[in-house]
């Protein structure tokens, strides 16, 4: 095991084929033990397609000296075999001691960011004093790590899978029990102390994990604008990025993107877009109301007015908890032109087999190409990272510029559409602040009108 990784991250722009340049690379050196990690199945299975010899772990499969099946009691086996694998992030997520001793020797591909720190949402105060009064876990004073001290204390209280879930994290050393006062003032003078009492659970990625493999390689875009990279530089890890000058190609772009700039469709970025802004909508029983119709009608617009009277080239997103609130009135779906069937639908045959055959993708999606068809791309959404998140890496010194992260947020879903294959797109985002660092980012944008939308549709 390495003392200090050396990360190499190759840093280019979406579409610029980082991905098919480290499939390449696992072709050519067969002898390498890789462990590539995508973000979705779809990515893991076009890396299983491509390449040689390599393996996916298998959830029905139970490794010799096992009890149960698992994905993960698979990949201990295939490691075990010093198998060349592919998996997902969410499986990543899941390593365990016994995962991290069988890394040795191995040659990680971490295909985009992951998420490496999170405010563990569905814990709670309760849960704490369930959890410290039962003596199933203790809080570091000092730390705030949570260590695990016993299972029986949590008969009938928690169940199994979470139980197990639980130790692990435990046992990786990577649940906190943090609040604004475990943090020292003198380290943290830009801080705001008004909620000073206020404790979050916050789960931290074991770094231990990065440092058991030989190389470590992640393919992203503007990495320095990543809570991933916040995360490396918090434990001292090292950090070689290869950036690729992008001003060529943002050039190239720049012709193929449209922008709706439409007031009676820009007036919905009047409104609180954010994920607080939605969920306050959706708890709004009088004007909340009005502003989803008012979101879904302008969405409607834009692919009528804009788009060739098919949804299937339309995609769009929101918070995934607002989306039927957005599309549906009751059970049944308000709009003709978008829907809310996710990325997880695609079709079984034809010319578009494969692709995706709803028209909502999830904000967060990354590295995925099923959406290449996609000529109509609508970004309702005003950009935030999470404020106590950021509060967080801003205690160990290393905050997210929260404008940034925004811009690479909203560029990555953006290039799930057909201008990832350098095809021409119809783009909406109504919030003005996002609008505005799109354009500055790009240089300029072409404009969609309804006397030039014919002429786009004729290409």
């Amino acid at each position: 095991m390495l003392d200090l990784n050396k990360v190499q991250v190759i840093d280019q722009i979406m579409g610029s084929g980082k991905t098919e340049g480290i499939i390449n690379e696992m072709g050519r050196n067969r002898e390498t033990k890789y462990l590539y990690v995508g973000p979705l199945l779809t990515e893991v299975e076009r890396v299983l397609d491509a390449v040689v010899d390599m393996s996916e772990p298998d959830l029905q499969h139970k490794p010799e000296g096992e009890d149960t099946a698992s994905k993960l009691s698979n990949i201990k086996d295939l490691l075990r075999k010093e198998k060349r694998i592919c998996t997902t992030h969410a499986l990543f997520q899941r390593f365990d001691n016994e995962t991290v001793e069988l890394l040795e020797g191995y040659t990680l591909i971490l295909d985009e960011t992951m998420e490496c720190i999170r405010i563990e949402r569905h814990l709670t105060d309760l849960d704490y004093q369930l959890f410290i009064d039962s003596g199933i876990c203790s809080v570091d004073a000092e730390t705030q790590r949570v260590h695990w001290k016993s299972e029986h204390s949590a008969s009938g209280l928690i169940k199994q899978k979470e139980l197990r879930e639980l130790k692990n994290q435990c046992d990786m050393g990577s649940l906190y029990y943090k609040g604004y006062s475990d943090f020292s003032l003198e380290d943290s003078p830009e801080i705001d102390y008004q909620e000073s009492n206020k404790k979050h659970w916050l789960w931290v990625y074991p770094p231990q994990v990065f440092k058991a493999f030989d190389v470590v390689k992640i393919l992203t875009y503007n990495f320095e604008n990543t809570p991933m990279h916040s995360y490396f530089q918090i434990h001292g890890m090292e950090v070689d990025i290869e950036k690729k000058d992008d001003t060529e190609e943002k050039i190239k772009i720049r012709d193929r993107i449209f922008l709706v700039d439409d007031p009676r469709y820009n007036s919905i970025g009047e409104y609180r877009l954010s994920w607080s802004g939605y969920r306050a909508m959706q708890k709004d029983k009088q004007n909340g109301v009005l502003q989803a119709e008012s979101i879904g009608n302008a969405l409607e617009g834009v692919f009528r007015t804009y788009g060739n009277g098919s949804k299937q080239y339309n995609m769009w997103t929101c918070y995934k908890d607002q989306m039927n609130y957005i599309c549906k009135d009751g059970k049944k779906l308000k709009y003709r032109l978008f829907d809310n069937v996710d990325h997880s639908k695609v079709y079984k045959s034809g010319s578009n087999e494969g692709k995706c055959s709803g028209t909502f993708i999830y904000h967060s999606a990354k590295a995925v190409n099923q959406y290449g068809h996609k000529k109509i791309v609508a970004y309702p959404i005003d950009k935030h990272i999470n404020n106590n998140l950021n509060n967080i890496l801003k205690w160990w010194g290393h905050p997210v510029d929260v404008k940034k992260y925004a811009l690479n947020e909203m560029t990555q879903w953006i290039w799930r559409s057909a201008i990832r294959n350098k095809d021409k797109i119809i783009l909406f985002i109504p919030k003005p602040r996002m609008r505005d660092m799109f354009v500055e980012w790009l240089g300029k944008c072409e404009i969609i009108t309804r006397e030039n939308v014919t002429k786009f549709w004729s290409y």
